[in-house]
């Protein structure tokens, strides 16, 4: 595979949910030779994501910005390759609530808004948390104007993020 010239502004990676915070916190490198697949849209990188067996989401890519900083992508086969992501250019995007309220309990937060979400796939109940409160007792309608607002604004977030919570001065 030839280095390519330039790839578009924006690309998809899909991953296990169990993989988030850390990626997000410390990016992703190639191992073992195997470079990191990148998508031209959400829907093949959530599949491909899907196929490691787990609840999976979906990482934005500031990738012209990569490029323009000499980080090196390769085309091939539809797929875009490269072997460093680090985090800085790496976005959460609007949680897929369609595929992912599928997959099992998801959690959502909107930092504007200073508050988090839980849907109980079980339950198929919603529960909300306030930065520097603890969870709402009493589900929230699920045509709840906050909760719709956190699921086009905001972003996904691990398990552990959503019951460790945040402080109101963790912006």
């Amino acid at each position: 595979m030839k280095p390519t010239k330039q790839p578009p502004k924006d690309l998809y990676l899909g991953i296990g949910i169990d993989q988030l915070e850390e990626i997000t916190k410390n990016g992703l490198a190639e191992v073992d030779g195997k470079k990191i697949y990148l998508f031209e849209n959400k829907e093949d990188a959530f599949q491909a994501g899907e196929k490691e067996g787990v609840p999976t989401t979906v990482l934005g890519i500031n990738a012209l910005k990569m490029y323009d900083e000499r980080y090196i992508f390769y085309f091939d086969d539809n797929t875009w390759t490269t072997q460093k992501l680090p985090n800085h250019y790496l976005r959460r995007i609007p949680v897929n609530t369609d595929e992912r309220f599928a997959q099992g309990d998801v959690y959502i937060e909107d930092p504007f808004e200073e508050v988090m979400f839980r849907y109980d796939a079980k339950s198929d109940k919603i529960y909300r948390k306030f930065y520097a409160e603890k969870e709402s007792k009493k589900p929230v309608p699920h045509d709840n104007r906050l909760y719709y607002d956190t699921l086009m604004t905001g972003f996904e977030i691990t398990k552990d993020e959503y019951l460790k919570g945040k402080k109101r001065d963790e912006l």
